[in-house]
């Protein structure tokens, strides 16, 4: 079977409320295919609450030109994070120099919340970091939806151990995914509250994150939407 013919049928199915069950490598390309968030240029707010105060942080990100993605995240007033392709750093504000994070780091939250650059940057390695665990047909709050856990490949280092979502069958975004650490404890739930259907894909739009180890939560929203092309070449700048 041709994964990515079938995807496209499958995908205008969806959108038509038309779509049937399908395979799990038919969801799993879907799914992978709508949190792509590489392909397109945004802005993006972080609504980051924790003891009752909220505080924001704000992502700019575009093309350095070559069509390479940059994404560069401001929340703090002396302090700039920074992603480049698959390299994360950052820099004091004021300076011009950026240097690489480490790979923990990389995996904290960005501004300390619970929005992490790993959390966006493996979520179209799925089919490569995962073994199918369950696929299933089920429900979410009164909605059909297909279930699937996945787990770590072995020899496979992926940032979570273990994934299990729900996935909207007419939209193929995960509604809601909870994620595992290697002791097999819940570190957080991540959930997409609204979507937008831009160039073919179903973009999460609103993505709502809760730590199950701590009271805080995490709201996203991805404002702006545009190609690589359409964006503005990201330059040095406070």
């Amino acid at each position: 079977m041709n994964v990515n013919f079938n995807l496209v049928g499958l995908v205008a199915a969806a959108q038509t409320g038309a779509a049937k069950d399908a395979s799990f490598e038919q969801v799993i390309a879907a799914v992978e295919k709508n949190l792509n968030l590489d392909d397109f240029s945004s802005e993006l707010e972080i609504a980051y609450s924790k003891g009752g105060k909220v505080w924001t942080a704000h992502l700019h990100s575009s093309s350095e030109g070559s069509g390479l993605k940059i994404a560069e995240f401001y929340g703090r007033q002396d302090l700039v994070y920074r992603r480049k392709g698959e390299q994360f750093s950052q820099r004091n504000k004021g300076a011009t120099q950026f240097f690489a994070l480490g790979e923990e780091a990389s995996k904290a939250g960005v501004f300390q919340t619970d929005y992490s650059f790993k959390d966006v940057l493996e979520l179209t390695r799925l089919t490569a970091d995962y073994n199918r665990v369950v696929f299933e047909k089920s429900n979410l709050d009164g909605k059909s939806c297909y279930h699937i856990v996945l787990k770590a490949k072995p020899g496979k280092n992926p940032f979570y151990d273990k994934r299990e979502m729900w996935v909207d069958p007419q939209t193929m975004v995960p509604v809601r995914m909870d994620v595992f650490g290697s002791t097999g404890q819940k570190l957080k739930t991540i959930s997409v509250t609204k979507t937008q259907l831009f160039k073919g894909i179903n973009y999460p739009v609103e993505i709502t994150v809760k730590s199950a180890l701590r009271e805080t939560e995490t709201r996203i929203a991805i404002m702006n939407l545009r190609t690589l092309e359409q964006g503005k070449i990201l330059k040095y700048r406070d």
